[in-house]
């Protein structure tokens, strides 16, 4: 295959995954039709399964992309924050860990539209489970525990791994049930802001994670 050629092929292939991306993110895998993705990435429907063998294949590998990105997008923001040289700050570290899900309007969006996809696509697919779990989950959560390692460790694995889902779930909870949780505080829309859950969550954990070490 020339050059020419191969960045062709290249180029079609990348098509495929932006548009499949796109189409994905809106709808279910039932719902995306191949022939409307090919037609507006501009190939034949043939690229298909020529690049990746089948639709589910294309669409495990759409997730694959999907979730990587968000795994590395976490893995830089903390790497930035946090040289693995030195123990970090706990209350730094948690509040950079939470701002990347509730940390601005934009984060919180992004959040909820990773959640969306998650709830709709992965409840009954064990393959895309365990694409989420080998690309997004085991490696952010080994850093995240090394971290928090290093800043308390007096904590042992299990406590740790817990404190962490733990601090990840309320973040998941307050993403995905913005109305209910106005509903309880009285609030109005305007007046929820992500930056205000994010701290919430902060100091809870840490008082969570303060009275675990004590014990």
């Amino acid at each position: 295959m020339t050059t020419t050629a191969s960045k062709e092929t290249k180029g079609a292939r990348e098509k495929i995954l932006d548009v499949a991306e796109e189409f994905f993110r809106e709808g279910s895998f039932v719902d995306v039709s191949v022939r409307d993705l090919t037609e507006k990435a501009g190939v034949n429907v043939a690229s298909v399964n020529y690049h990746f063998g089948s639709k589910r294949k294309l669409y495990l590998e759409v997730l694959r992309r999907i979730f990587a990105s968000f795994a590395q997008m976490k893995i830089t923001k903390l790497g930035q924050e946090f040289p693995q040289d030195k123990a970090p700050d706990l209350r730094k570290l948690i509040e950079t860990y939470v701002g990347i899900y509730l940390g601005s309007e934009e984060a919180l969006q992004r959040t909820q539209g990773f959640l969306s996809l998650i709830a709709r696509e992965l409840s009954d697919d064990s393959d895309a489970m365990e694409l989420l779990m080998e690309e997004l989950v085991i490696p952010v959560n080994a850093l995240m525990k090394q971290a928090i390692h290093k800043a308390r460790p007096q904590m042992d694995e299990k406590h740790i791994a817990l404190c962490l889902s733990s601090i990840t779930g309320q973040a998941f909870h307050f993403a995905r049930c913005p109305a209910a949780i106005q509903s309880l505080t009285g609030e109005t829309p305007s007046e929820t802001q992500p930056g205000d859950l994010a701290k919430h969550i902060v100091e809870f954990s840490l008082r969570g994670i303060g009275e675990e070490i004590e014990k």
